[in-house]
């Protein structure tokens, strides 16, 4: 009863999950056209929809919590964003917290110092072997013979540009951290995780499930991450071990990667690209199709959701809760619907030239090439 009361005080579509008031968004919509035409179709996509938000709710009130008591949790890309929010949320519930740093004299890290007692700082670049190998023996030094409950692989880059224009070192540059780091971490600790019968939480993206124009360095690495994972869930299960996949939707202006203060380093990056580029590319694209990207970037960043809090909530959930979800696909944007995530879902009853159609009415750039070549 006591669940239920706390649950009666949520808005309904925080009640429900955001995912399942989209999907029965969009379920009323496809019904529309056939309440007149076809009624019995209507009945059935509403039926479906009822179903998907009845067992949402179910597993909400049924939720079970772990006993957080001596549990230890490591968490990397800390400095800001998502690993910096968890840090502090799961602090709050009683978990000891390893917070991987790149940067473990700034702002971010010293205000997790200062402020928590339960959250440890340890300097951390994925990228590199000593560096992940001196925090494994700190962390191994900490939890002795407990394990560690829980790794959050959380630390990313991002990047932009179409692929005529992106260098192969913007290839290596995502890649080495987004895909190789998440390996690299991954393999050192997972004797760790084992020993506790724990759970690996890799934050991937939504661009790990559809491609984006723009974003292929990015998307990418993305879609390594999801192949690693899935993989990984597979070989974990006969140790007991929990893999989980969270993928955020378009959170992109309320973290570090497309805030205000990050967008003019995109701009800058953008015009090395078009600086370097080859004459012919240079003359096939124009140099309006690039001002255009740098407009489409900051348009997308201002249609981020505002804040961070569903992605927070959905890592913390994959922690402490008994019986996690395998993967989470959150919404995020300033509108109704996360964009992307609707056409993901789409994606799973429609053709795929659907969905390329789609994805192109959303990001095209045709009208930003010269008019002799878009002929």
């Amino acid at each position: 009863m006591d669940s239920i009361r706390s649950y009666l005080g949520m808005g309904i579509k925080k009640f429900i999950g955001f995912q399942a008031f989209e999907l029965t968004y969009l379920a009323v919509l496809a019904v529309l056209p056939f309440i007149v035409v076809q009624p019995f179709i209507a009945k059935t996509i509403l039926f479906v929809a009822f179903l998907i938000i009845l067992n949402v709710v179910y597993q909400k009130l049924t939720f079970r919590r772990i006993n957080t008591e001596e549990k230890y949790v490591f968490i990397t890309g800390c400095d800001t964003g998502f690993g910096n929010a968890v840090a502090r949320r799961l602090s709050g519930e009683g978990l000891s917290v390893f917070a991987g740093c790149y940067n473990p004299d700034g702002k971010g890290a010293s205000q997790l110092r200062s402020e928590y007692s339960s959250i440890q700082i340890l300097k951390l670049d994925i990228t590199d072997d000593n560096s992940v190998d001196q925090a494994f023996a700190e962390i191994e030094k900490k939890v002795k013979d407990k394990g560690l409950w829980a790794l959050i692989n959380n630390a990313a880059v991002y990047g932009v540009g179409d692929i005529e224009f992106s260098p192969l070192d913007e290839y290596r540059r995502l890649a080495e951290v987004n895909l190789f780091g998440l390996v690299r971490v991954t393999k050192k600790f997972i004797p760790l995780i084992r020993k506790s019968k724990g759970r690996i939480v890799n934050v991937t993206s939504n661009k790990g499930r559809i491609g984006i124009p723009s974003n292929s360095a990015f998307c990418m690495t993305k879609y390594g991450q999801e192949g690693f994972t899935d993989a990984l869930r597979m070989e974990m299960k006969k140790f007991g071990v929990k893999v989980i996949t969270v993928e955020p939707g378009n959170f992109t202006g309320s973290t570090a990667m497309l805030s205000k203060n990050k967008l003019p380093t995109y701009e800058t990056e953008l015009e090395k690209m078009w600086q370097s580029s080859p004459q012919e590319v240079k003359q096939t694209y124009g140099r309006t199709y690039v001002d255009g990207m740098i407009k489409s970037i900051i348009d997308y960043s201002s249609k981020s959701s505002n804040s961070i809090a569903a992605v927070v909530d959905t890592i913390e959930m994959s922690v402490i809760s008994q019986n996690p979800k395998q993967r989470y696909l959150v919404d995020g944007s300033s509108s109704l619907v996360d964009q992307d995530n609707v056409l993901i879902r789409l994606g799973n009853v429609l053709p795929e030239r659907v969905i390329d159609f789609m994805v192109d009415r959303a990001y095209s750039s045709d009208k930003l090439l010269p008019k002799e070549k878009s002929a």
